[in-house]
């Protein structure tokens, strides 16, 4: 069992090294600034709500009134039934696309 949980630490050692070049090459540069999201925590569960905090770097005015954050959750999944009493070796793969995320937010109102 040792080496099952040096597994899972390594794969998650390896998903957070991952995470994190990933959010490095998503913080786009752009002629007004920056934006990064940096979040709590490195991994969530089914049910968690997600929480973090959203960083803005202006290098120059804004030329709009307010900033918005767009949210897509999309999952791609796959897996392969194996009949292991058919001679013939039987499979059958199946795919899935759920989209269960699309939500807006006001990140920040230059109003007031």
């Amino acid at each position: 069992m040792g080496n099952q949980n040096t597994h899972q630490s390594h794969s998650k050692a390896a998903l957070q090294k991952q995470r994190d070049e990933k959010a490095a090459l998503q913080k786009q540069r752009d002629e007004y600034g920056n934006i990064f999201i940096k979040t709590d925590k490195p991994f969530y569960t089914v049910e968690e709500t997600v929480t973090g905090t959203v960083y803005i770097d202006l290098l120059k005015d804004f030329p709009g009134n307010i900033a918005y954050l767009f949210f897509k959750g999309e999952e791609n999944s796959y897996w392969t039934v194996v009949d292991k009493e058919d001679p013939d070796g039987y499979k059958e793969t199946y795919h899935s696309n759920l989209k269960f995320l699309n939500n807006k937010f006001v990140v920040y109102d230059w109003h007031g």
